[in-house]
């Protein structure tokens, strides 16, 4: 996962807030693709299911109607006024009955009556101001050279009681029932025929059953504002393929179920609309829970932001800051520590390490208050070299190199105060010079070199105490018993030459 680092921003709080954020929007994503492809599907499947069980409710209330309208054309032929008009006996009785029918209280919208050769005698048609009869349009519609005469003779040659059907028309398609005229109390054969016939898309309103004119249409097959997947379905449709599913723009399910005629070709469809409101609806959701998705990542990406960087981050930078201050001069400032967690326990942790710090430079800075005092108090002569130069000397050794005053040695290199032709004093200048060296150097005889020119014999041994940041090399001069009146008197005793080493390591 190291690529993955490289891609992350380098600031703690930014890494942790975008590692949510992704979290987040992958869940996001997550959620939606399951919404999408698996809830979203159940939903159409479950719609299908509703929309073809809503197809057959249709059907099944056309199939009812239908049967209906033959039991009505039935009740119609048994009578005996229909009986008498096709025999000629009394011909005035139904068209008395007929006639008094000016509000089609009978629900058909034709009714014509032929005689045992199939002539037509008469026909009633139902219009919005009364009754017509004997109306040449449907005189003609219903003659034997049209569809309906090849139909109708077909019926009769099959003698069946009643029988009926969907009739495409010049007018439209119509539901026809052709029932024979014998009642139950006359004998012999059919006396003539009644045929009935209703507007199919008006069929559907006569039903008793729950029926709904926005949800279902009748509509022949001849329609011009038929939906082409329609058209292209009915031209090509298998006997086995008896419905049609459509999704019209994820509104609605549209189903259609195609109606034959009596010859057998298609003639009606029968349109169901079913609406897509739980599609709908789990579209909607889908966008609302994206949206608060995607809010609620921005959300958590900023509050995980600022958590993060009040808790974690700040805290951290202070830490690092504390950690940098160990490595510089100076005392480090102590971190004020809250609660109990790990990066409050590495801040104890520092702090000590600071406090360690703290206490070491105090330590040294007593040290070298206390030293000031030796050099500067000193009965023995002390010199302070820096950079193999003479920095400072305290007033032992100014009186014992014939010096004025300390500024006169200052500057001066310490070959030029150490006889350099002797053996032990290169060796005195080496070992000053070496880092390696520690401890206790053995006493060197070497002579010293005076202002006024004299020189001045001497046992020097050098001592290196490890103070911390600043170690320091002290080197005690004793000028020999016989050179102690040439010194000017100076005192007996060791005499003290402070050098510090500007190649020792140093130490804040």
């Amino acid at each position: 996962m190291s690529w993955l680092s490289t891609l992350m921003p380098a600031r703690l709080a930014h890494r942790i807030a975008l590692t949510l954020g992704l979290l987040s929007l992958t869940l996001a994503a997550a959620i939606w693709l399951y919404g999408q492809y698996a809830l979203r599907p159940a939903i159409a499947q479950s719609e299908q299911q509703a929309a073809r069980a809503q197809a057959e409710h249709t059907r099944d209330l056309f199939v009812e109607a239908a049967a209906a309208l033959e039991r009505q054309a039935d009740s119609l032929a048994n009578w005996d006024d229909a009986y008498l008009y096709a025999t000629g006996a009394d011909p005035q009785r139904l068209n008395a009955f007929l006639d008094s029918r000016t509000h089609n209280a009978l629900g058909l919208d034709f009714l014509a009556v032929f005689d045992p050769r199939g002539d037509l005698m008469t026909t009633a048609e139902w219009g919005g101001k009364g009754v017509f009869r004997d109306e040449l349009m449907l005189t003609r519609e219903l003659d034997p050279a049209t569809s309906f005469g090849r139909i109708f003779t077909q019926a009769v040659r099959q003698g069946k009681k009643v029988s009926g059907g969907v009739v495409r028309l010049a007018r439209g398609p119509y539901y026809v029932s052709i029932a024979q005229i014998r009642p139950a109390s006359r004998q012999g054969g059919p006396a003539g025929y009644l045929v009935t016939g209703v507007a199919a898309d008006k069929l559907l309103l006569q039903t008793k059953g729950a029926y709904s004119a926005t949800l279902a249409r009748v509509v022949p097959i001849t329609a011009r504002d038929l939906p082409d997947q329609v058209l292209h379905w009915v031209g090509k449709r298998e006997p086995a393929s008896d419905e049609l599913l459509i999704f019209r723009d994820d509104a609605t399910t549209q189903t259609w179920n195609a109606i034959p005629s009596l010859d057998g070709k298609p003639a009606l469809l029968l349109g169901s609309s079913q609406p897509r409101d739980m599609s709908r609806l789990a579209s909607e959701k889908l966008a609302q829970i994206a949206l608060i998705a995607v809010g609620g990542t921005l959300l958590l990406g900023l509050v995980a932001w600022g958590v993060v960087h009040a808790l974690i981050s700040r805290r951290l930078g202070a830490l690092l800051q504390s950690v940098h201050g160990l490595t510089r001069p100076g005392q480090t400032a102590l971190l004020a520590t809250h609660g109990n967690d790990e990066v409050a326990f590495l801040t104890r942790a520092v702090n000590q390490l600071a406090h360690s710090k703290n206490t070491s430079i105090e330590a040294l800075r007593q040290v070298e208050h206390q030293l000031d005092l030796v050099f500067a108090q000193s009965p023995s002569a002390m010199l302070l070299v820096r950079d193999g130069q003479l920095s400072d000397a305290n007033v032992a050794a100014t009186a014992l190199l014939k010096a004025q005053h300390s500024a006169t040695l200052v500057g001066k290199h310490l070959s030029d105060i150490v006889e350099s032709s002797d053996a032990t004093a290169r060796r005195l200048l080496l070992l000053t010079q070496s880092r390696q060296l520690d401890g206790e150097i053995p006493p060197l005889l070497c002579r010293v070199h005076a202002l006024d020119g004299s020189l001045i014999s001497c046992d020097i041994k050098a001592l290196r105490l490890p103070l911390p940041g600043k170690p320091t090399l002290y080197l005690f001069i004793s000028p020999l018993a016989g050179e102690q009146a040439a010194a000017g008197g100076a005192e007996q005793g060791g005499r003290l030459i402070s050098i510090s080493d500007r190649l020792a390591p140093r130490h804040a």
